[in-house]
């Protein structure tokens, strides 16, 4: 088994992906900073806002999981999601300054259209990829996507504060619209037809809550999306910072600077941290990260929070990959792994939504961005972070790996 990237398809979908991002952007960050600014610091509105779309992206992340499995319709569902995204992006720019009246409602048609495209994704990264070759595969996709994140925001956040025709906004979803046509093109791909597959989700589960190491990782998943990874932080940090320096432009500068930190971390990452290494990463980055994190809330000055937010940025990076590679690789030790590869990603999903919206339903709680109240949540970030910690690290990829040698046909040929 290679650890090299060679199926050619991921080279499309590796593409596919970084365009999607660059294309949402426009909608994770602009349209939360907007509601931010237009509903006067309503934090309970922004936190139900991103409630609404989360529970919707997870309702058809499972309900559409039986169609992508059969191979012959992905790029039916790719086209679907990717479509109506564009859709909605059109008529958002028509409906600009009226976009306030109806963002519960933009919450729901985005979240459902989002959850059709990240089960197809996660399907198709899986299959294209191998137990040896997912932590290059990973390396490269976060590089790609930091990199997006340099570009994008710096550029969108220079066309809104200057307000060009006085079409600031309307210009940046404009440019998300190009992103997103892109993608709809380039994540197109062959496959072979094949008879129809049946789903096994209440036996998958049973399995995967039986196994010792993916039902660790299964939680530490769960726990990284409330602590951790990107749902809340991206939410909260971008809005802290902006109620404190008050411009786009300057959140948007902050921002690139950020992700052009944490693609050195995804960078040496790819190159220099094989899959046998993970262990003393994790610990060693959660370590440095739970100090950033703890300086950023200490230290509650506009450039001290901006120096902790681009160091614990560059952290993460050294937890979230290896996270992301253990996650699906442990899914190799259940022996016809091949044949529940899309339950497995509903599981996940399941056991990650619970975490993934409770940071939502605790921001809804608080009625200021003020520091001593959201430092509370910012332990609980820091105290869950140590559990998923001490969990993941208990995962040995290479006890994994001689178990699975044990069985050759389990493994994806070259």
């Amino acid at each position: 088994m290679s650890n090299k990237l060679q199926d050619k398809r991921i080279l499309k979908i590796l593409v596919s992906n970084a365009f999607l991002r660059a294309g949402r952007i426009v909608f994770k960050l602009f349209l939360n900073l907007y509601i931010w600014k237009q509903t006067e610091g309503d934090i309970k509105f922004l936190a139900l806002f991103n409630i609404i779309y989360l529970t919707f992206h997870w309702a058809t992340f499972i309900g559409f999981s039986s169609i992508v499995k059969q191979s012959s319709r992905r790029n039916l569902s790719h086209i679907i999601s990717i479509l109506w995204y564009i859709i909605i992006y059109s008529i958002i720019i028509f409906l600009w300054p009226k976009i306030i009246d109806y963002a519960f409602l933009f919450a729901m048609i985005l979240g459902f259209f989002n959850g059709i495209y990240w089960i197809n994704y996660h399907t198709n990264a899986f299959e294209f990829t191998n137990f040896k070759n997912r932590w290059n595969f990973e390396g490269i996709k976060n590089t790609l996507q930091i990199l997006v994140w340099i570009i994008v925001p710096s550029l969108i956040w220079f066309i809104i504060t200057f307000d060009f025709f006085s079409l600031g906004y309307e210009i940046a979803f404009t440019i998300g619209v190009l992103f997103l046509i892109v993608t709809l093109f380039t994540g197109l791909e062959k496959f072979e037809e094949r008879e129809k597959e049946k789903t096994y989700f209440v036996d998958t589960f049973k399995k995967c809550v039986k196994d010792k190491d993916i039902f660790r990782s299964l939680y530490t998943y769960t726990l990284s999306w409330f602590s951790y990874s990107n749902t809340l932080l991206e939410v909260l940090i971008p809005v802290i910072i902006f109620s404190r320096v008050g411009r786009e432009l300057d959140v948007g500068l902050i921002v690139s600077v950020f992700s052009l930190i944490s693609m050195w971390g995804a960078y040496l990452f790819w190159r220099f941290v094989n899959y046998t290494y993970y262990r003393g990463t994790i610990i060693v980055s959660w370590i440095l990260y739970a100090l950033c994190l703890w300086g950023f809330i200490a230290f509650p000055y506009t450039s001290t929070m901006i120096i902790f937010s681009s160091l614990f940025n560059f952290f993460l990076v050294f937890f979230n990959l290896p996270q992301k590679v253990i996650s699906d690789n442990v899914l190799h030790k259940i022996k016809d792994y091949k044949n529940r590869r899309v339950e497995y990603m509903v599981v996940r999903e399941v056991f990650l939504f619970v975490w993934r919206i409770s940071g939502f339903f605790l921001l809804y709680c608080i009625d200021s961005l003020d520091v001593n109240k959201v430092k509370y949540i910012f332990y609980m970030m820091i105290f869950l972070t140590f559990i998923a910690v001490y969990s993941l690290s208990r995962i040995d990829l290479d006890r994994v790996e001689k178990d699975l040698k044990k069985d050759e046909k389990d493994f994806i040929p070259d």
